[in-house]
């Protein structure tokens, strides 16, 4: 009866742990399209207050992805305390979308710093 309840356990916890990556997949769809919006805020002549707005709300998204992905990370780590097999597969994939949020944020800070401070070399 133990090992039932036990098991019935693990497989609804590598349920809600395939389930949260299809979620942190939508997130970083969601992502993407902001930053689209972004790119097309480039492109057109827009309000600075429209540019600032939605590179707030990039930094909120950014935040949020970064928590959930603690959050996975945590949902990872009690199945791998729990059953003694790491789901490697989840692990690479939470890590490979927090890259690729990683990546997005820094080319959004490069380009941002661009249009407020302009280039500047140093001799």
């Amino acid at each position: 009866m133990i090992t039932l309840w036990y098991t019935l356990n693990m497989l609804i916890a590598r349920r809600v742990l395939a389930f949260s990556g299809r979620i942190q997949t939508y997130m970083l769809l969601l992502y993407a399209f902001v930053l689209i919006l972004f790119a097309l805020g480039l492109y057109f002549p827009l309000m600075s207050e429209y540019i600032n707005s939605i590179v707030t709300v990039l930094e909120l998204f950014t935040w949020l992805h970064i928590m959930y992905a603690g959050l996975l990370m945590l949902l990872v780590f009690f199945i791998w305390i729990k059953d003694s097999i790491l789901p490697i597969k989840e692990v690479m994939l939470i890590l490979t979308k927090l890259a690729a949020v990683a990546c997005c944020v820094i080319v959004v800070n490069i380009i941002d710093s661009v249009l407020e401070n302009g280039f500047v070399i140093l001799f």
